[in-house]
């Protein structure tokens, strides 16, 4: 693994992970970007890797700003920008075609990302993911939450909807939370709640397989339905008995089930 970061436009320094190398001599790996939501950073995808890089992709795991080791938001947050910086990190490591997998609002701007790439993005997942965020009704109080409690007070309270009753992932979830800049939460909650990424989705070429859980408590299973509907290619896996921390919870099974439709509809990697 190897800890890199790279400058955005604006000047915020953007922190990201790389796992995964070529063998010497060897043909390059695929690489897969995999994107974080909200309150996470590049460790929440732990329990995919073994899978992923078994399979032989090289994984880059970019922080958002004010999350992980990134630095905080300056001003107001948009789409663009966000999707800037994840391109930012793409060309800091030279990458031409890839695969594109995000959780919760990080699958947001994975859709959004995969719209504007159109055929550089070869596959595409998406866990517990809304292309809405005006529809997620239980996100709309979370600044004011965050104002009114502390970002420690109401990253207690989010965990507990994202850990599968399981307090090693409940005691994470909170940690990540609580450790990323208040300020930026707070910009960047009321950012989600009033964007919709619809348009941008007609530009999305490749297969798209959307990872579902039947107990999230801010993105329902007809929200993800709602997504299927708007995109040409696609498939849902539904994983019964998770919650909107599918990503921590399934790590393990929602990777497998993510390569083998990745094979299925590309051919690779093998």
């Amino acid at each position: 693994m190897s800890e890199r970061s790279v400058v955005a436009k604006d000047g915020t320094r953007l922190a990201y992970r790389v796992d995964g190398e070529a063998a010497p001599g060897g043909p390059p790996l695929q690489v897969m970007l995999v994107q974080h939501g909200l309150g996470f950073r590049g460790e929440c995808w732990n329990a995919w890797m073994p899978t992923l890089l078994g399979a032989g992709f090289r994984v880059i795991r970019p922080d958002w700003r004010g999350h992980g080791r990134s630095e905080p938001q300056r001003g107001a947050w948009s789409t663009d920008q966000m999707l800037d910086d994840m391109e930012a990190v793409l060309d800091a490591e030279g990458v031409g075609e890839v695969h594109l997998l995000g959780e919760s609002w990080g699958g947001t701007l994975c859709l959004a990302l995969a719209g504007r790439l159109g055929r550089r993005v070869k596959a595409l997942g998406v866990v517990s993911t809304a292309y809405d965020g005006t529809a997620i009704v239980n996100a709309r109080s979370f600044a004011r939450d965050i104002r009114a409690k502390g970002l420690a007070g109401w990253a207690r309270e989010v965990s507990r909807n994202r850990s599968h009753n399981d307090e090693g992932l409940r005691a994470w979830s909170e940690e990540s939370t609580r450790t990323s800049d208040e300020a930026s939460m707070i910009s960047i909650c009321e950012y989600i709640v009033s964007e919709t990424i619809e348009s941008r989705l007609a530009g999305i070429t490749a297969p798209l397989l959307i990872m579902a859980p039947f107990a999230s408590h801010f993105v329902s299973m007809d929200l993800a339905r709602m997504l299927s509907a708007r995109v040409a290619l696609n498939e849902i896996a539904w994983f019964p008995g998770h919650t909107h921390g599918l990503v921590l919870s399934g790590g393990a099974l929602a990777a497998s089930t993510l390569l083998n439709f990745i094979r299925r509809h590309t051919g690779g990697p093998r």
